[in-house]
């Protein structure tokens, strides 16, 4: 298989769990396949990939073991879903920044206990400088 992007898992998946299968999934180097020019269809490529790999013409890619990929996986949702906290956090500072409420300018972290704590002042209507200032811990 060539490896462009992830359709060559779901083939990996069905291999690897069946031990009926008894298949060496060799997955080829991408790069590699690509430089080579002429065999551009799908059924051309194929019988390419098949005469290079019974010639050791093509450099197998490296598949971690499934617990690796899994662990990949997990790592990298859990990077992204860090991300999108963080991109809702400025998104919040940010209206309240448009509605001149500028704690960020005061506290290190306005989503800490004290600036939780100033939030549900505002919202509850004490507008008053000091009594959110006293918030702060």
């Amino acid at each position: 298989m060539e490896s462009p992007g992830c359709y060559w898992k779901p083939v990996l998946h069905i291999l690897e769990d069946d031990p009926e299968y008894r298949l060496a999934v060799v997955l080829a180097n991408a790069q590699q396949v690509k430089a080579v020019t002429g065999h551009k269809t799908d059924p051309h490529e194929a019988r390419w990939l098949a005469h290079g790999l019974r010639h050791g013409m093509i450099r197998p890619s490296c598949i971690p073991p499934r617990a690796q990929r899994e662990l990949r996986d997990l790592t990298r949702r859990r990077k992204q879903m860090v991300r999108a906290a963080a991109e809702e956090r400025h998104r919040v500072q940010k209206v309240w920044e448009d509605a001149n409420v500028k704690i960020g300018d005061v506290l290190s972290d306005v989503f800490g206990l004290s600036g939780q704590l100033m939030w549900e002042a505002l919202v509850a209507g004490q507008s008053s400088a000091g009594e959110v200032a006293q918030l702060a811990s």
